[in-house]
């Protein structure tokens, strides 16, 4: 690859490397896996046209030219992107990570940006406040097999990047990085993307906002936070001086004015009141959902004849699932306990009241976890860092994956001890279903000695 790039005028360090497939797809290097490949465990990086199975093209035609890199051992693995590519680089495929997506295939176009990208921070608040880092963001972008990219084109431009509804979605409600919440945005609120002004400072005279309803925002693709214009970063307005960068929203559902670049925040604001019945309300989206009781339900409450009244299950079945049974159904009699994450489809959105067990004092349940991949609940009705809530198993867990029945894909992975994108500080959730894969059996206990009862 270094060759091909010298061919242009070389590389060096700071640079970006960006492969642009014939299809559209893109990855990018970083000067140092090009020019200085560690030769144990990355080795050279190629564009490889001829496979020792299939020989030359066209009989090997799924992806010449294709970009390789030669490891020591004939493997480029997950852990080897870990280890060999900068962070911003690396891949994920529903919040799993994939190393294979590196592997640009039919590449049609190499291009040596002047520098890497210039970090930045977006901050989100709404029920919850969180704040995402340029790698963050463009993350989201690519992942779930692009699901979550938008485009549009205004004449000589061509934006891309998220549509602002999922954005709206990490902090509608206490579910962090969960689904978007369709019942509130049709309740009403209010979204503000805000331009902190040339002093960079939030609240002062030069702000700048957008206001949009909840109701056009919810779901609509035609609302962008763009990040890229022609897969570059935005500049300038065309002709003027108007900073755009970092994100800029644009989109065909939206009037010129309300068009607002250099975006540093999105607000929600002005929530309806809700009405909770019982002590909690598990509110189900169309499709599948993976859910969970955080506490012992109350007698007569506690079997998964539950969701018989106000859920249609479409004629589905609700599933658990263990490493040595995998999947069971489950009968209207079958207990639906703490520790145990659930399947349930749902035919339209639903809502499903929790009463919770205040009478009984008893030993706080234990889940037996096995090698493998395991179905769990969260056992608490605040949020949690998983480090925290799987304190229990601190030593013995690998990886824990969520799943958002809004977009029907699962999120990010969260892994022990990793830091960014798959950081362990990331929270669980009251009512989630989460699968968790183990090295070895160990028993799952509730994380603080207050599970029992409505009172914390």
């Amino acid at each position: 690859m270094r060759d091909l790039c010298d061919l242009a005028g070389g590389a060096s360090e700071g640079n970006e490397i960006k492969f642009i497939a014939t299809d559209g797809y893109s990855t990018s290097l970083s000067y140092s896996p090009i020019y200085e490949p560690p030769q144990t465990r990355q080795g050279e990086a190629i564009l490889a046209w001829w496979s020792e199975e299939k020989g030359d093209t066209p009989a090997y035609s799924d992806g010449p030219p294709r970009l390789f890199f030669m490891a020591d051992d004939g493997i480029f693995g997950n852990w080897d992107m870990h280890e060999c590519i900068e962070e911003q680089n690396w891949h994920h495929y529903e919040g799993m990570p994939a190393a294979a997506g590196i592997s640009a295939a039919k590449v049609g176009t190499i291009e040596i940006l002047p520098e890497s990208r210039s970090d930045w921070t977006l901050t989100l608040n709404g029920a919850i406040s969180e704040t995402i880092d340029r790698a963050g963001f463009e993350h989201g972008v690519v992942c779930a097999d692009s699901k979550h990219k938008a485009t549009w084109t205004d004449g000589d431009n061509l934006w891309s990047g998220m549509p602002l509804w999922l954005l709206c979605g990490w902090v509608d409600d206490e579910n962090t990085h969960g689904p978007f919440n369709d019942e509130l945005a049709a309740a009403g609120y209010t979204v503000t993307v805000i331009d902190y002004g040339p002093d960079n400072v939030a609240g002062t005279d030069d702000d700048y906002s957008v206001e949009l309803a909840s109701a056009d925002v919810a779901r609509n693709n035609n609302m962008i936070v763009a990040n890229e214009n022609h897969g570059k970063p935005p500049l300038s307005e065309s002709g003027g001086d108007k900073p755009q960068w970092p994100l800029r929203l644009v989109g065909s559902d939206l009037a010129k004015g309300q068009m607002i670049s250099s975006i540093d925040e999105i607000q929600l604001t002005n929530f309806p009141v809700p009405v909770v019945e019982g002590d909690m309300t598990l509110s189900l989206r169309d499709g599948w959902n993976f859910v969970s009781t955080p506490k012992n339900l109350a007698a007569g409450n506690n079997t998964v004849a539950i969701f018989g009244g106000d859920v249609d299950v479409a004629g589905h079945s609700i599933y658990a699932y263990s490493p040595e049974e995998s999947w069971q159904q489950m009968t209207g009699t079958d207990a639906f306990s703490p520790l145990d994450g659930i399947w349930l489809y749902s035919n339209g959105t639903a809502r499903v009241s929790f009463t919770f067990d205040t009478e009984t004092l008893e030993t706080p349940p234990v889940k037996r976890l096995s090698a493998g991949w395991n179905a769990v609940g969260f056992s608490d009705t605040t949020a949690a860092p998983a480090k925290d809530a799987l304190i229990s198993v601190t030593d013995d867990w690998a990886i824990l994956l969520g799943f958002d029945a809004g977009t029907q894909a699962y999120t990010t992975s969260v892994i022990n001890g990793a830091t960014g994108s798959h950081a362990d500080t990331r929270e669980m959730q009251p009512g989630d279903g989460y699968w968790l894969f183990m090295r070895r059996m160990a028993p799952l206990r509730p994380s603080a000695p207050k599970f029992f009862g409505g009172t914390r």
